[in-house]
């Protein structure tokens, strides 16, 4: 279980940390367009 940790703190989290709000942007775009898709196909 501390290789999973240490890969998360050293690698994954910098990352994440660094492009939080481009990768929430992201997410909310994502969200809209499959609602709008969702609604589109009905």
């Amino acid at each position: 279980m501390q290789g999973n940790s240490y890969v998360y703190e050293t690698f994954l989290w910098p990352y994440v940390a660094k492009h939080k709000s481009d990768i929430d942007r992201n997410l909310q775009q994502l969200r809209t367009r499959a609602w709008d898709l969702v609604f589109y196909y009905q």
